[in-house]
């Protein structure tokens, strides 16, 4: 008897701790009141079971003149109504609560996307291979061909969306047989690109000719006006072939552009000369 009764108090001081130290953590007042009422859904049946084993009210003199087989059953069906009732109460709170506070986050979320949606920067590219004299920038981009012949390579970049872009770094890679690993925008500075102004990155290179095309990776990271950055790849094609004009040799480019993607800052490479 003696250890029942401990045992049992034992899971009810540990109930009552656990209800104790999640309602000091609620903000809720709604919150507060499910956990004091789980507190009782479990202190009740506990009470009532050990009353009728230990038969306590016939000690009290509680059940003179009093049909006990009809309170007990009174109070057991009441009991469990009440229980029913309070069980049934709270997962429907906790289940409206979850909504409301999913709901609340997916509309934050949303209203977040739509935000960065209406201020993302979006970039038009331009690339070719002809002598450009008006370039404000100038980039030789170092290979591995020491017996080659130089072919231009402009990289022009405008901003056609709504926002300024914070900042702009630009990376160039090719296959491993040329070893290009090199940032050719952005490398020591913040470079910034207002809205419908644009950047030219005059830049030139060492290759040999060949009927196959080089296959050049441009890497564009760029930073929105809400401190989002994003990433673009450009997949170029670069066929330098033998003819020259005016003194220029000519490289034949075909290049595609894939669907940016945000990402994390820390996610850029800055492992790059």
């Amino acid at each position: 008897m003696l250890i029942n009764i401990v045992v049992v108090g034992i899971i009810l001081i540990g109930m009552a701790l656990f209800c104790w130290y999640n309602y000091k953590k609620c903000k809720d007042y709604i919150e507060k009141v499910l956990y004091i009422m789980l507190f009782f859904i479990t202190l009740v049946p506990n009470v009532i079971y050990y009353l009728d084993r230990y038969n306590v009210p016939t000690y009290m003199g509680w059940t003179t003149n009093v049909n006990s087989q009809n309170w007990l059953a009174f109070l057991a069906n009441y009991s469990a109504g009440i229980m029913s009732a309070v069980i049934g109460a709270i997962v429907l709170v906790i289940v409206t609560i979850w909504q409301i506070n999913r709901n609340k986050e997916d509309s934050i979320e949303r209203d977040k996307q739509n935000l960065r949606i209406q201020n993302m920067p979006i970039l038009k590219y331009k690339i070719d291979s002809k002598e450009n004299k008006n370039s404000k920038l100038e980039e030789f981009i170092l290979t591995n061909i020491d017996d080659g012949i130089n072919y231009n390579f402009n990289i022009l970049i405008k901003n056609v969306g709504l926002n300024t872009v914070k900042s702009i770094k630009v990376d160039i890679k090719m296959d491993s047989l040329i070893n290009i690993k090199q940032r050719i925008l952005g490398r020591d500075t913040i470079y910034v690109l207002d809205k419908e102004e644009e950047v030219i990155i005059n830049s030139f290179f060492t290759l040999k000719s060949l009927e196959e095309p080089y296959n050049i990776f441009i890497t564009v990271y760029y930073e929105d006006a809400l401190s989002n950055w994003y990433e673009q790849v450009i997949n170029v094609k670069y066929t330098a072939t033998n003819i020259s004009k005016n003194g220029e040799n000519i490289g034949i480019i075909d290049f595609e552009v894939e669907e940016e993607k945000i990402i994390e800052k820390k996610d850029i490479n800055n492992r790059l000369l």
